[in-house]
């Protein structure tokens, strides 16, 4: 069976490419977070780092962006460090030698994959400059400082939770209007993006009581986790358990993935 609706809750500037390979499926956008990016100067000693750290494609491309704007250009011994596939791709995109380009081979796009990785790989580095948003990554900066790595983060973007509009809800409302039982998927990229993502259906009884009953795509078993954690805090009555799909972050694979499910 086909779903009714597939909601992408990626930002806004992710989506093109997908909405393309999803060509078949009647797609909603409803970004979870609104990304912005920030004004930053670069440390005098950025340059120094045994590698730099990327959390996310926005993060590559709010650093690089920068860059340019500043006409500095990325030193070709300097190595960089992505936490997943989509952020390699930006950072070779980017110009980064994919020679300079760490990113763990399991392709799980998590700090724990990456590092134990990268320590049976290489040896243990001395600095490492971490580029993120307010937040995040913090598991990754202990790890380091508890093995005497001089560590520092670069805020290079915002994020917030989105707030949808009555016109972006209008068809999923009527959808559920129509048909309470109706096949819908969210994708679900971060555990950011699902406590957004509960606040607004919080504020829509409709969703509120059926939403937790759809399907879920999610990229790492972690974001399931914290989904179901939600669940039984937001809805202890609802004793289904939740249906979540596992795929990799790249459009490809969420387009392949989409497909076996029907």
């Amino acid at each position: 069976m086909s779903f009714d609706l597939v909601i992408n809750t990626r930002p806004a500037h992710k989506n093109l490419e997908l909405q393309a390979l999803l060509a078949d499926f009647d797609v909603l956008s409803l970004p979870a977070l609104c990304l912005q990016p920030l004004d930053f100067e670069l440390p005098d000693d950025w340059q120094s780092s045994d590698f730099v750290f990327f959390v996310s494609q926005y993060a590559v491309d709010s650093f690089f962006n920068r860059l340019n704007a500043k006409e500095v250009s990325w030193p070709s011994t300097l190595f960089a460090a992505a936490v997943g596939q989509v952020s390699a791709a930006a950072l070779i995109n980017h110009g980064v030698a994919p020679d300079k380009v760490l990113l763990a081979p399991t392709g799980d796009s998590d700090s724990e994959s990456f590092l134990d990785w990268f320590e049976k790989k290489y040896q243990v580095p001395k600095q490492v400059m971490i580029v993120r948003a307010q937040q995040g990554r913090n598991w990754l900066n202990e790890q380091l400082k508890q093995r005497s790595v001089k560590t520092s983060f670069l805020t290079v973007y915002k994020r917030a939770p989105a707030v949808w509009t009555e016109q972006q809800i209008q068809p999923l409302l009527a959808l559920l209007h129509k048909n309470e039982h109706a096949r819908v998927c969210w994708l679900l990229t971060s555990r950011e993006s699902v406590d957004a993502i509960i606040q607004q259906w919080l504020k829509v009884p409709t969703f509120a009581k059926l939403c937790w009953a759809h399907e879920f795509l999610v990229f790492h078993p972690r974001i399931a986790e914290h989904l179901e954690q939600k669940r039984v805090q937001f809805a202890p009555s609802q004793h289904r358990a939740l249906s979540v799909h596992l795929t990799q972050p790249d459009n490809p694979s969420i387009a392949e993935t989409l497909i076996s499910l029907i």
